[in-house]
C-alpha cells in the first residue's frame, strides 16, 4: 500500500512513509530491472478500448484514427514519454542502490529474529 504501486502517493508524509518499506523498494528493483520507462504505455489505448462499442460519433472517429498502426505506436510511445518515472530509471547504480537496501532490509530482519530467538530461549521456566 505504501509503495505507491497501488495508488500514486501524492502527500509528501506519505513518500517519507514509503522509504521505510520493503515493497517500494522491491518495486523499484523490479521496474528498474524491466526497463519501465523505456517502455511503451498501453493505458491510454486501453481506455480507449473499452469505450469500442459508443454510439457517440466522435469515439467513432477516434477508434477509426487508432486503427492506423502508426498512430497507435505514436500514442503509446508518447504516453510512455509522459509517464517517465526518475526512480526507475535503468542505470547499473540505480539497481545496485534498490538491491543493496532490500538487503539491508533482510540484515535488519534476520537480526531482529536472532534477538528474539535469544529471548525465548532465556525463558525456559
Amino acid at each position: 500500500v505504501f509503495a505507491g504501486g497501488v495508488f500514486p502517493l501524492e502527500r509528501p508524509m506519505s513518500k517519507v512513509i514509503s522509504k521505510f518499506t520493503v515493497s517500494n523498494w522491491g518495486i523499484n528493483a523490479v521496474n528498474i530491472a524491466a526497463d519501465y520507462n523505456s517502455q511503451k504505455s498501453i493505458a491510454l489505448t486501453a481506455a480507449i478500448d473499452t469505450m469500442k462499442d459508443s454510439s457517440d460519433e466522435l469515439m467513432v472517429k477516434i477508434e477509426n484514427v487508432l486503427s492506423i498502426k502508426e498512430v497507435e505506436d505514436k500514442l503509446q510511445t508518447y504516453t510512455a514519454e509522459k509517464l517517465q518515472v526518475k526512480e526507475f530509471e535503468y542505470t547499473k547504480a540505480n539497481l545496485l542502490k534498490s538491491w543493496g537496501i532490500l538487503a539491508g532490509f533482510a540484515a535488519v530482519y534476520v537480526l531482529i529474529g536472532l534477538i528474539l530467538l535469544e529471548f525465548i530461549d532465556k525463558d525456559k521456566r
